[in-house]
């Protein structure tokens, strides 16, 4: 695993003359989370007769501007597919300056590209929220996600064994986001 370094660090005067500082948000206790989580899911799946489900990793993100139509597509979709989730428990409207992301646990394998019809989720997806003042992209609210959805995924009944997530964050094509970890499944192509 790389050695995280600092990142760049923004000084700003405010118009009552105070300093602050600013930076990158610092990624390594997620890292060390997804880490752990990953060691813990690699033991469960090649336990003895352990049956491993594989899974890709999508994790979709949204800025404020476009959440609202973000979430009702999303909502549209988990109805299509008979209401086992649901967005009901997701804010209406996304404050500015914030994200959204919602991880989805699709089939490893299965058609992930841009336009295709996204298959269903074989494990309970994860939604999580972030101000996105304190320097935050789409990958530091991806990478959170990430490491909670493994955390809980290593206690299910049936062990998981997940690929890289794959990252849309709207704005660009899909693409791997690795995070520096050693993954159970190689990659899939964005």
């Amino acid at each position: 695993m790389p050695l995280p370094h600092p990142g760049r660090i923004t000084l700003r005067r405010g118009g009552d003359g105070s300093v602050r500082i600013s930076g990158e948000p610092d990624r390594s206790p997620h890292v060390v989370r997804a880490t752990t989580a990953l060691a813990q899911l690699k033991r469960l799946a090649e336990a003895p007769e352990a049956e491993p489900i594989d899974v890709q990793l999508v994790v979709q993100v949204s800025d404020a501007a476009g959440y609202a139509r973000w979430r009702d597509a999303r909502e549209r979709t988990w109805r299509a597919e008979g209401g086992s989730f649901t967005t009901s428990g997701w804010p209406r409207r996304l404050p500015e300056g914030s994200r959204a992301a919602v991880l989805l646990p699709l089939p490893y394998g299965a058609s992930t590209t841009a336009g295709a019809k996204t298959p269903r989720v074989i494990a309970d997806p994860l939604f999580s929220t972030r101000p996105t003042d304190d320097g935050s992209t789409a990958d530091d609210v991806a990478l959170g996600l990430v490491a909670e959805w493994l955390r809980q995924a290593g206690t299910g009944t049936r062990p998981l064994r997940p690929a890289p997530p794959l990252l849309h964050d709207g704005t660009s094509e899909r693409r791997v986001l690795d995070l520096g970890l050693i993954w159970p499944l190689p990659a899939a192509s964005a």
